[in-house]
This record gives structure tokens, C-alpha cells and sequence, in this order.
């Protein structure tokens, strides 16, 4: 067994990576912020809601090209960087070679039928110029997505919450110089620019942690691990590719929709309040992650379980307490935006009730990522895709950007059910009890 729970350098290990993660994760959390409110005022309600589906667009497809291998990554970087790392350099290989010929695939695909997207898929044909301009985002974030996946295997928080202060002031120097001069083109040329200084950044990072590691990605052999595509990635994979692309269609479900880019704008800032309920959740469970990959290589069922249970009260806790402030302070923080916006309180609450679901669905997803229990997470996102889809298409005609969160909460409260079935089941099989 390894290290006890109440050992000093587990809780170091913790504590540590959340210190810093509490740094990433509000630079980021502000900078995004800061972003949105800084494009909105520069472009206006409609001219936002065009940049708001170009960035989803975007966003889905680098989900789409990224195939799961960044979560592929941390799951074998974290088992694997002491145990058996000839093994994890050919995973590595093999990981990199596939994410990086999906990102220079999705993003030509962009490139060359933008037109089609914004005019057939977006009925928003006077954005296709733009569309084509951020596809240079996606073949950056979808590398770069790995590249993270590496450096949470090493537990570096410390780097990542270096780069990302570097990459907020980069996002906000070029979303307001570029939007300023150029305006919804030079938003979408932000994207690209903002994507190309981070994966920068994190390239350094990466290798110097594989140099500290004494760990070279290697390119031969790498059939010989092509079990963790078809027990880990492939299923992890089409769980993201369904989900992205299921979630940027409910957003061209609204968009459609009569008034639709206006909606969409509101929506994306309401959807800001996402973040910020989000904000000590995913920094808990980002540092848990890991070491429970390490307790479960180590077969160390007390701890895992008491780790399981830490993250689940506290991310539940602190989302429910941010969430119940942002209900009573939500005109304050829509006005952030401009006068128009203001019509989007009404999108609030249901909004912050769904994140907090959404915080239980994700904590609860833990277990099944840490025992490679991925298709049974393809299970789940197939069923959420569905009711999601379902409540989207029905509702965003006579309710607009709420319906949309409409079709969020109850697809998140379908997962978090399926979850908490799956979570038991595990944990009866390890022999573990709550």
C-alpha cells in the first residue's frame, strides 16, 4: 500500500497542486471573463452572439480532434511516470502522432468548408470569412490539450498555473487591440493568436518535465500499445466527440431560431456564471484526479475512497454557496456586459441550478475515469446527448436561450443519476464501501 491518507506528503501533494491550481484557475476564471466582457462592449449584442458561435464552433471542433488524449495522457503519465516508463513513452508516442494529424485535419476541414458551416449549419452566412480565421485556434488548443493532459499526469501545477497567467495577459491585450481595430474579425483572429502563445508555453513546460522524469516520447513500436486506444481512448474519445458536437448543435439549434444570435449572445453571458460556480469544484477535482490514478495502481482502497469523499462535499458545498450569491447578484454581473444584456437575469437561476448538478455529475464521473471504466462513460454521454438534444429542440423556440439551459439541467440531472448507478457498482467490485 502506499502513502496513508493522513500521511504529510499526501496531503502536501494535494493541498500543494490546489494551491496552485486556486492561482491557474482565477487567472483563467478572470481572464475569460475579462475577455467576454471587453468583446461584448467592443462588438455589441449581435455582432457577440456571431463571435459567441464561431468561438463554440471552434470549441467543438478542437473537442472533436482532440479524441480524448488528454485525459488519455494524465491517466498513464500519473500510473505510469515511476512504474514502467519505457511503456508510457511509447503510450506517449502514439498519443502525439494521432493528436497531431486530427488537429491539422479538423482544422483544414474548417478551412475549407466554412462557408458551407455558416451558411447550411449556422444560417449565418456573413460569418464564414471569420470562421475561417479561427480555425487556426483549433489545430493549437487540440495539441495543446495533450500537452496539459501531461503536465496534470506530473501533478505540475505550478507550471500551468505559471502559463496561464502569461496567456490571460495575452488574451486580453489581443482581444481588445485586434477587436478594436478590426472588430468581429479581429476577434476571431484572437482565438488563433491566444492558442499559439499558449501551446508555446506549454510545449516548454512539457519538456522539462519529461526531462526531470528522464521520459522521451518515442514514435517506434507504438502498435504495441494499441490496447489502451481500444480499452481507454477509443471510448473516451467518441464520448467527447459526441458530447462536443451534440452541445455546438444545441447552440445551432438557438441560433436558429428567430433572433437567434441575439439569444445566443445572452446566453454566453449567462453562461460566464458557469465558470465561476465551477471555479473551486474543478480545481479540487483536477488535483484529485491524479493521485487517485496513484491509488488505484497502489491498490489503496481506504484512501481512495476517503479522497472520493473529500472531493465530492466540498465541490458540492462550494458550488451551492457561490451559486446561491450569483442568483442575488445577477443584474450586477450581466450589466458587466452592457444595458442589453440585462434581459438575460431571467436565465440565471436555472443556470446556476444546473452547474451545481453539473458538479455532482462530474465528481461522480471520477471513479469511472480512474478505473478506465470508459465505455460505461460512452453509455452516459449517449444518453445525455439524447435528452439533451431532446429538450434543446422543444424548447428553444418558445423560450429561447432558456430553454437551451433548460435542455443543460436535465440532460446533467439524467448523468448524474447514471453516474451515481456506475459508482457503486465499482466500488462494490474493488471492495471498498462509502
Amino acid at each position: 500500500m502506499g502513502s496513508g491518507y493522513g500521511d504529510n506528503s499526501v496531503w502536501r501533494r494535494l493541498f500543494g497542486g490546489v494551491k496552485w491550481n486556486i492561482i491557474e484557475a482565477g487567472a483563467v476564471a478572470a481572464g475569460n471573463l475579462a475577455v467576454t466582457v471587453i468583446v461584448a462592449r467592443l462588438l455589441g449584442l449581435d455582432d457577440f452572439g456571431a463571435y459567441s458561435i464561431i468561438r463554440s464552433t471552434v470549441y467543438m471542433m478542437a473537442s472533436v480532434a482532440g479524441l480524448g488524449f488528454g485525459i488519455t495522457a494524465t491517466k498513464y503519465v500519473a500510473e505510469l511516470r515511476n512504474a514502467d516508463r519505457r511503456r508510457l513513452e511509447n503510450i506517449l508516442g502514439l498519443c502525439a502522432a494521432i493528436v497531431a494529424g486530427t488537429a491539422a485535419c479538423f482544422a483544414g476541414v474548417l478551412l475549407l468548408f466554412a462557408p458551407q458551416i455558416a451558411t447550411y449549419s449556422l444560417n449565418s452566412p456573413q460569418i464564414a470569412e471569420q470562421l475561417r480565421i479561427a480555425a487556426f485556434y483549433i489545430f493549437f488548443v487540440t495539441v495543446n490539450g495533450f500537452q496539459v493532459g501531461i503536465l496534470v499526469g506530473f501533478e505540475a501545477f505550478s507550471f500551468l498555473a505559471k502559463i496561464n497567467l502569461v496567456q490571460v495577459g495575452a488574451s486580453l491585450a489581443t482581444a481588445f487591440l485586434l477587436t478594436w481595430f478590426l472588430g468581429l474579425t479581429g476577434s476571431a483572429l484572437a482565438l488563433g493568436a491566444t492558442a499559439l502563445i499558449s501551446f508555446a508555453c506549454h510545449n516548454l513546460a512539457v519538456r522539462k518535465e519529461l526531462a526531470r522524469y528522464k521520459i522521451k516520447i518515442r514514435f517506434t513500436d507504438l502498435w504495441q500499445e494499441k490496447e489502451v486506444l481500444s480499452g481507454f481512448t477509443i471510448p473516451a474519445a467518441l464520448a467527447s466527440v459526441l458530447g462536443a458536437v451534440v452541445m455546438w448543435g444545441g447552440s445551432a439549434i438557438l441560433v436558429r431560431q428567430a433572433d437567434g444570435l441575439a439569444q445566443m449572445a445572452l446566453f454566453t453571458a449567462a453562461y460566464n456564471i458557469r465558470s465561476l460556480i465551477l471555479f473551486v469544484p474543478d480545481l479540487i477535482t483536477r488535483v484529485a484526479s491524479p493521485i487517485l490514478c496513484n491509488f488505484v495502481g497502489e491498490k489503496d482502497k481506504r484512501n481512495y475512497s476517503r479522497l472520493f469523499l473529500f472531493d465530492l462535499a466540498v465541490s458540492v458545498t462550494a458550488a451551492t454557496a457561490v451559486a446561491v450569491v450569483l442568483v442575488a447578484a445577477a443584474p450586477y454581473f450581466l450589466i458587466l456586459f452592457g444595458k442589453d444584456f440585462l434581459t438575460g437575469s431571467a436565465i440565471v437561476p436555472a443556470m446556476a441550478v444546473m452547474t451545481v448538478v453539473e458538479v455532482i455529475a462530474n465528481v461522480l464521473y471520477q471513479p469511472i475515469y480512474t478505473h478506465g471504466r470508459l465505455w460505461w462513460q460512452l453509455r452516459v454521454v449517449i444518453c445525455w446527448s439524447a435528452v439533451y438534444l431532446g429538450m434543446t429542440y422543444g424548447l428553444t423556440e418558445s423560450y429561447g436561450a432558456l430553454g437551451l439551459v433548460y435542455g443543460y439541467l436535465t440532460a446533467h440531472v439524467v448523468s448524474a443519476a447514471m453516474y451515481m448507478y456506475v459508482v457503486f457498482q465499482i466500488e462494490r467490485s474493488a471492495g471498498r464501501t462509502f
